[in-house]
């Protein structure tokens, strides 16, 4: 059990800095992507700390409007 809560929130900080990345990558500001996608800027703060552990799917699926991309693309590298 201790062992699928640290894989989970290993989980959660590995999509955190992809989606941080992609914002850098577009030279987005937070507030921009706040504006454009509905969510709070403070909810997307915890998302790229990985820290949103309510991240739920429709929020990766805003997200992936936003930049435009597959949600698949999100999951690089984890």
């Amino acid at each position: 059990m201790v062992r699928t809560m640290i894989n989970e929130l290993l989980f959660f900080k590995k999509l955190g800095v992809n989606i941080k990345n992609l914002r850098f990558e577009r030279g987005l500001s937070r507030s921009k992507i706040a504006r454009l996608s509905g969510l709070r800027n403070n909810f997307l703060k915890r998302i790229e700390n990985g820290k949103a552990l309510k991240l739920k799917p429709f929020h990766l699926l805003i997200l992936a409007s936003v930049f435009e991309l597959k949600l698949s693309e999100f999951f690089n590298g984890i």
